[in-house]
């Protein structure tokens, strides 16, 4: 099986997974995972499903066959398009994160299609994007499927706390072991966290953004 194994890797990137996921959703080892992407070994023929399934692309586009970016079912100008799915379930769309469980906190419930439960957990919530700091990666007025928690790897889509008010940011460790919060939308400037800024600014991460949801699809 003649492979591009640098897609594997390049997509899951592309969407925001980390090993780790891939992996949990898989079943398999995150060593296994590590040695398709670095092209040690192949997938077999269902892993490769299982994969395309999971990261909403063709197989073509794992194996290479045509280009990895322009394989997304839908648009490709989202972070993280909406699949075709007959099948869907409701999520909360909120106003707050760090209010989930209110109901005063639940704007009204959005359809979502089923894979997101299985993927993602039963407390997966939305949230609805507002500015152009993300843009054009994430659209104002999309829903923002989010999944609750302090979890985050480096260059994730997280919601932040900054001083009782929720943003939306690109996030990266800072070498002074703080954070810097990073706009799509170069037209914004970076902000830096150092540890005392943390404390200062009361910064807490309250969840990860994984997919965005245009509300006309």
């Amino acid at each position: 099986m003649e492979m591009n194994n640098n897609n594997i890797k390049e997509i899951r990137k592309n969407i925001g997974f980390s090993q780790k996921e891939v992996a949990k959703n898989l079943k398999v080892t995150q060593s296994t995972v590590s040695s398709w992407e670095a092209g040690r070994y192949e997938p077999d023929s269902a892993s490769l499903q299982k994969l395309a399934d999971l990261f909403n692309v063709t197989v073509d586009a794992l194996l290479g066959r045509i280009n990895s970016t322009s394989s997304i079912r839908e648009d490709t100008t989202e972070y993280i398009s909406r699949p075709k799915e007959t099948q869907e379930v409701m999520i909360p769309l909120v106003f707050s994160i760090r209010n989930i469980g209110t109901q005063q906190n639940t704007v009204k419930y959005i359809p979502v299609p089923t894979s997101y439960v299985s993927r993602y957990g039963r407390n997966i919530v939305g949230i609805v994007a507002a500015g152009e700091s993300m843009s054009p990666t994430l659209s104002p007025g999309n829903y923002l499927v989010c999944i609750p928690g302090k979890a985050w790897e480096n260059d994730q889509i997280v919601v932040v706390d900054v001083n009782d008010s929720e943003t939306v940011k690109r996030i990266r460790r800072a070498a002074d072991g703080g954070i810097d919060l990073i706009p799509d939308n170069k037209d914004f400037e970076d902000m830096h966290f150092s540890p005392t800024d943390i404390n200062k600014y009361k910064i807490r991460i309250l969840g990860r953004v994984v997919r965005s949801i245009s509300p006309e699809l």
